[in-house]
């Protein structure tokens, strides 16, 4: 039987050709800005909430978001940044992040945590790939 390998891509830190970073402005009088933790593990949730509507019409693209991380490190507040031109994708990039992400805080000058915004890119890409194994044939 010939399966379909259906790939999709994570966020930006999955391609080097995005930037992720704790946003310039949010930086200003912190210590430390805000850092990822586990990153590799809420990207793969979110990319698994790939939207089905989305994956039925073949929708693809990019979403840039920021996020407002509060001072237990979760992510407070989404704002999308650059739309995919899909919108399903663009509230599904801000519902994951909300949901999944994770963060270290942002320390400020006194010591304390404090909120900081964090800005990335999730990239939504289908690869539709058939695999053939031994025996099958590739489908029509």
């Amino acid at each position: 039987m010939a399966s379909a390998g259906l790939t999709l891509a994570a966020l930006a830190f999955a391609n080097p050709a995005f930037a992720q970073h704790a946003d310039d402005d949010a930086s200003k009088g912190t210590a430390r800005p805000v850092t990822p933790l586990n990153q590799a593990e809420w990207a793969r949730r979110i990319i698994e909430g790939y939207p089905v509507e989305a994956l039925r019409t073949n929708a693809q693209g990019t979403v840039g978001v920021t996020l407002t991380i509060d001072t237990q490190g979760r992510a407070a507040a989404c704002k999308v940044r650059s739309s995919s031109g899909h919108q399903s994708l663009d509230n599904a990039a801000c519902g994951g992040m909300i949901e999944h992400a994770r963060f270290t805080p942002a320390i400020g000058d006194d010591g304390e945590p404090t909120t900081g915004n964090w800005s990335t890119n999730v990239v939504y890409s289908i690869d539709h790939t058939y695999h053939v194994l031994p025996g099958d044939s590739p489908p029509a």
